[in-house]
């Protein structure tokens, strides 16, 4: 079995949900009637293009869906796993209880390392013992620094190297997955306008045998006026010369 490459992003399970909403919703309207751009021309008329806008806005004042009806189509909202995060747990409870938020870290410590007590802590054993106790984490947090330094100057180089690859392999896949769906979308494109084209053909043959059943049959109806308007007109001449009476025409 060949290796897979590396995963540069984890698919959650809630875009896997996503996807499934999608799916059963391209299932669901599976058999709607798609668009013919590519074979429709009458949209591009201005008045029938405002004819259109008027129906669909008067459909949207008819309509009866609420908000509600339309969120409930939409798919699922991600759930919030708190539980992954501690901190974000404990906080996410402490907003939804209202509680006031906890003092941020104290920087006090830092501004006043080095600082002899003056006026009345400087007679203050435990004033001195707390300024001495400052100087000291601030001397360890120097000498963190000076570590991370010396590590930084020592590893970092390569470190961000290494970052930087890892940030153009990703570049790299995600600008050949752009250059793939475009060529898919190109690809479809292309296919609806070929069969839509194809079926151009058809559909105007159709078009034109409708036409012209509509016309035979106005054509049809217009002689049986004047066919009925001649059997009349002979029928009152017949009369008038005596050739028919009432009592026949009633029979006829």
């Amino acid at each position: 079995m060949a290796a897979a490459g590396p995963t540069l992003l984890l698919e959650s399970r809630d875009a896997q949900e996503r996807r499934e909403w999608r799916r059963s919703k391209a299932a669901e309207f599976e058999a709607q009637v798609d668009a013919l751009p590519y074979v429709d021309k009458e949209y591009e008329d201005p008045a029938v293009r405002a004819e259109v806008n008027r129906l669909v806005q008067e459909e949207m004042r008819r309509s009866t869906r609420t908000p509600a009806d339309i969120l409930a189509e939409l798919p699922p909202v991600p759930e919030l796993r708190t539980e992954l995060v501690p901190m974000f747990a404990r906080e996410c409870e402490r907003v939804r209880a209202g509680r006031p938020p906890t003092l941020a870290v104290d920087t006090g410590r830092y501004e006043s390392a080095g600082k002899a007590p003056g006026g009345r802590g400087a007679e203050d054993p435990n004033a001195w013992k707390g300024a001495v106790k400052a100087a000291m984490v601030h001397l360890q947090h120097q000498d963190a620094r000076h570590e991370n330094l010396d590590l930084m100057l020592r590893f970092g180089p390569n470190a961000w190297r290494v970052h930087n690859q890892h940030l153009e392999a990703f570049l790299a896949k995600a600008q050949m997955e752009v250059v793939e769906r475009k060529r898919e979308i190109e690809l479809l494109n292309r296919d609806r306008r070929l069969n839509q084209q194809a079926a151009a053909v058809e559909l105007g043959r159709l078009e034109q045998a409708w036409k012209d059943g509509v016309q035979k049959n106005a054509d049809i109806q217009t002689a049986c006026w004047q066919l009925e308007a001649e059997i009349a007109g002979l029928k009152t001449e017949a009369e008038a010369l005596g050739i028919i009476t009432d009592d026949s025409m009633q029979q006829d």
